[in-house]
């Protein structure tokens, strides 16, 4: 999967709540150019443009990492809106995880996010259990 594609998602975060913050923008763009190798002016692009596509991740790395930097995006601001809650859950439920764990999953990344975790840490507890 593209990275570009999985990278689109995150924009919903940002705006989930009704409020963009210039800390949850200034995340978005920093993710990016540091992650998915795209320049301000491919962002701003991808923003104003109506023709964006998003492509669901299919690995569970994919899925987690989404799911995380959404998670980030959400603190960015330093507070967790229920809008931006109810938008992490429905991706994980988009990702087809089990539903009986779907409160769980936003719950654990919404921690391991506001602790400073690294996805790597969290791939890393993910897999050792």
């Amino acid at each position: 999967m593209d990275k570009k594609d999985l990278f689109l998602s995150l924009y919903s975060m940002i705006i989930a709540d009704g409020v963009v913050s210039a800390k949850e923008l200034e995340h978005f763009y920093a993710f990016g150019q540091e992650k998915y190798d795209l320049t301000p002016t491919e962002i701003n692009q991808f923003i104003v443009s109506a023709d964006v596509s998003y492509a669901k991740p299919q690995t569970i790395d994919e899925k987690v990492l989404v799911l995380y930097e959404l998670a980030k995006i959400a603190w960015a601001d330093g507070q967790i809106s229920i809008e931006e809650r109810t938008l992490l859950k429905n991706y994980v439920l988009l990702f087809e995880f089990e539903e009986s764990n779907a409160d769980g999953i936003v719950n654990y990344l919404l921690d391991r996010v506001s602790n400073n975790i690294s996805y790597e840490d969290i791939l890393n507890e993910i897999n050792n259990n």
